[in-house]
């Protein structure tokens, strides 16, 4: 099952290093288009609160 936006999920809150569950806001993205890196993320929203950009692979079942 893919966890495509607005869909329930689990991931890794970036602030407790804890799998917590959450909703997703958007599709992956590359913050820095430009950047040697390839680093992808996901926006987020926790249930405990706020909204974090997220590693791709912190997120569970997103495909």
């Amino acid at each position: 099952m893919a966890a495509a936006p607005g869909t329930r999920t689990t991931a890794v809150h970036p602030l407790t290093s804890l799998p917590s569950e959450c909703r997703v806001l958007g599709e992956v993205f590359q913050p820095h288009l430009r950047s040697s890196e390839s680093n992808l993320f996901v926006r987020v929203e926790f249930d405990t609160g706020g909204r974090y950009r997220v590693p791709f692979d912190a997120v569970e079942n997103y495909e």
